[in-house]
């Protein structure tokens, strides 16, 4: 009985790493496929930038599957990743319109929606990555990753990865 456990236990983990390996849609949220700075139709704006909008994008990188901020009007998508912003011309794209942000800050009871929308994995420990978004100064709102780790939004900026406790949540209405 014990083996029989520790088999159908392998093979979960096994599908779970396939999935995630193969970028299949998990979670909360309706994905497309996007390269070179172009839009599905029916995309999530997520923020501006100078007025311009600002999408919620994904994309595999070093091994994960990164959330991050797609500016079109540039041509890419960009992702957070050890200290630095990552240009990526081949992403998926949020669609839809079922979404909301809601504020969120870090506090000691960190209670965390069922509703947020996870947006990929991490690299290293593949851990659930969720949608965010901040005020990056200037008129210009950034994507990026919360992860449940650190308790923190890492997000693109300027050329680096930033990270703050104070950040917008990605919810599915």
């Amino acid at each position: 009985m014990l083996r029989l456990k520790l088999a159908v236990a392998v093979c979960l983990v096994s599908l779970a790493a396939i999935d995630r390996a193969a970028g299949q849609n998990f979670g909360q949220g309706e994905w497309r496929s996007g390269a070179n700075g172009g839009v599905p139709p029916g995309a999530f704006v997520g923020g501006h930038d100078n007025g311009q909008p600002v999408y919620v994008a994904r994309a595999s990188f070093r091994g994960g599957l990164l959330p991050g901020k797609l500016v079109s009007r540039l041509g890419q998508a960009y992702v957070p990743f050890f200290n630095k912003e990552y240009k990526v011309q081949n992403y998926d794209v949020l669609v839809g319109s079922n979404y909301k942000w809601d504020t969120w800050a870090n506090t000691k009871d960190y209670y965390w929606p069922n509703s947020a929308v996870v947006g990929g994995y991490s690299a290293q420990q593949k851990d659930t990555l969720y949608v965010c978004r901040v005020n990056a100064g200037n008129n210009k709102e950034s994507i990026g990753k919360v992860h449940l780790r650190h308790k923190k939004c890492f997000y693109p900026h300027n050329g680096k990865e930033y990270d703050t406790s104070y950040f917008d949540l990605l919810l599915k209405l």
